[in-house]
């Protein structure tokens, strides 16, 4: 099998992606104009001589990791066709995937599963949660948002204004993306079928806040469906909730997601008025985990051996050496004794944050042999609040 790029116009790519995202549309019409190849991403194959087997697509984002940017890398539209299924393809295809991250220098890798436990045989784990909070309108009506500045309708060309209030509203959490001007155009300005609303409160000139969300029917019903809801400042985010609730003569609800230590049980007058899911997010992978801790910003002092079992990547199966220190962070393969130990999944939710030395010793995926080495894992690695918004 050749692992190789996949022109965007394939019609094999066209008819791989319906079948595995939009079977219910049936067959596409090859003999019609293939539409200009997607400007988002880079599109891979496994070809058997000229016979393409199955694809992916590879996005290349900037992503926080405790403050400072990384390079990180998403995979997507993983599609094999039924004749070509339960072959191991996938496998290959993400092995194949996992060299050329890090080749790139590209240690850290993300997705969004179709099924969790389908990637979780590669290594890939859980990152972060997300909430789906559900409410009528009107559970909006009683928030006090003042009369100052206005909302108005807001265009691509004002992507660097929404991206500084993105920024302060998010830009702590780990796994923010940066999102590129292209970004911004694509995949937030434009939808899969139809373009999405976005409004912002301008005050004194300066943009404050907004929202991108779209309007469709929930049965007999419309749904206001806010995929990004963003503010300075508490002020701000009120203004764009009552916004909301103006819609109620139009909507019969609203379907807000947004990260789950985010929701509005403090701000309606009636709680139990929202309705609140918490569901499983994208999952992550360190690509290359000496690369990767070698990066992070250094924290702690000392020096730990950790064996990480990893059944795809042989470079990172293995026993390393990691010297923390004021300045930088070591890290080498060693043969030697460890005192730590865990699967590449476990110490990739240990890196970015999303769960502490406690709770993965909990529950069996990590062990640590000395309270020397658990006290400098958790210093090293601080719980942090993770939240990767982008879809792809």
């Amino acid at each position: 099998m050749d692992y190789r790029p996949v022109p965007g116009d394939s019609s094999d790519l066209r008819r791989f992606l319906s079948y595995a995202f939009r079977p219910e549309a049936g067959p596409p019409d090859l003999d019609e104009e293939p539409p200009p190849p997607a400007t988002v991403g880079e599109t891979r194959g496994l070809y058997d001589g000229d016979v393409l087997h199955t694809v992916c697509k590879h996005h290349w984002f900037t992503a926080r990791v405790a403050g400072t940017a990384h390079a990180l890398a998403g995979l997507s539209a993983v599609a094999t066709p039924p004749e070509h299924r339960r072959q191991g393809l996938v496998r290959r295809l993400v092995e194949h995937a996992l060299e050329e991250y890090r080749d790139r220098g590209t240690y850290l890798t993300a997705l969004w599963p179709f099924k969790h436990p389908f990637y979780a045989q590669f290594g890939w784990v859980l990152a972060n949660r997300y909430a789906i909070q559900t409410f009528e309108p009107t559970v909006l009506s009683v928030i006090d948002a003042g009369s100052d500045g206005s909302i108005r309708p807001l265009a691509p060309d004002d992507h660097q204004k929404l991206a500084r209030v993105l920024d302060a509203e998010s830009g702590h959490r780990t796994l923010f993306i940066e999102r590129t001007e292209e970004w911004w155009r694509k995949r937030v300005f434009e939808g899969w079928e139809t373009d999405p609303y976005v409004y912002g409160w301008v005050r004194d000139g300066e943009l404050r806040g907004y929202l991108v969300y779209a309007i469709q029917e929930d049965g007999d019903d419309l749904e206001l469906r806010v995929n990004e809801l963003a503010a300075v400042d508490r002020e701000a985010k009120c203004r764009m909730l009552r916004f909301i609730a103006d819609h109620d003569s139009q909507v019969a609800s609203v379907r807000l997601y947004g990260p789950p230590d985010d929701l509005l049980f403090d701000t309606v007058e009636d709680p139990t008025a929202v309705d609140v899911r918490i569901k499983p997010g994208p999952m992550i992978r360190l690509v290359d985990l000496s690369a990767a801790i070698e990066a992070r910003p250094a924290s702690g002092s000392g020096s730990l051996i950790i064996e990480v079992t990893d059944h795809l990547a042989d470079w990172n199966d293995g026993r390393f050496r990691v010297d923390f220190g004021d300045e930088k962070t070591r890290c080498m393969a060693v043969d030697a004794d460890p005192n730590v130990a865990c699967s590449i999944g476990a110490l990739s939710q240990l890196y970015v944050g999303y769960r502490p030395v406690a709770d993965l010793e909990e529950a069996g995926e990590l062990e640590v042999y000395s309270n020397d080495a658990r006290a400098l894992l958790d210093e090293a690695f601080p719980a942090d609040p993770v939240f990767l918004r982008e879809r792809f």
